[in-house]
């Protein structure tokens, strides 16, 4: 027994020490699939990409205008491709999703996306994101 100690903290000091948690961003800080206003579609957007904020405003006319902005958190560029939904109150499309927009952002990049709504009836929106796939994909 008296042996089996000192060969253990051997192998732990040979291993590099104990286990060392990697710098993970808080929950706050993650763009979830179950967010309301940023749905993510794949992991390399989940952990590339901060959501830093959003907001939305009536126009005079009563269409809606919605703004995000989100930030690239790896030390990479990152392409990726996000499309607009608009609901009303109950939660339902007032038109159809936009096509899929192409970004492309280096890193750090901070970016602030704005699009209006076509139909007044929307009062509120979500975004969603993917990472663009390239032609050789």
């Amino acid at each position: 027994m008296k042996m089996l100690v000192p060969l253990l903290l051997l192998v732990v000091a040979a291993c590099g020490g104990p286990p060392y948690r990697a710098r993970e961003k808080s929950p706050d800080n993650v763009a979830t699939p179950d967010s309301t206003v940023l749905v993510v579609m794949d992991d390399t957007v989940k952990w590339g990409i901060e959501l830093v904020d959003h907001e939305q405003e009536t126009l005079p006319d009563g269409r809606m205008r919605a703004r995000l902005r989100f930030t690239n958190r790896t030390p990479k560029e990152l392409e990726v491709q996000y499309a607009w939904t608009f609901k009303d109150d109950r939660g339902f499309n007032v038109e159809g999703d936009s096509p899929f927009e192409h970004l492309i952002l280096a890193p750090g990049q901070t970016v602030s996306v704005t699009r209006d709504s076509r139909s007044n009836a929307a009062t509120a929106f979500h975004v969603q994101m993917k990472t663009a796939k390239s032609a050789q994909d």
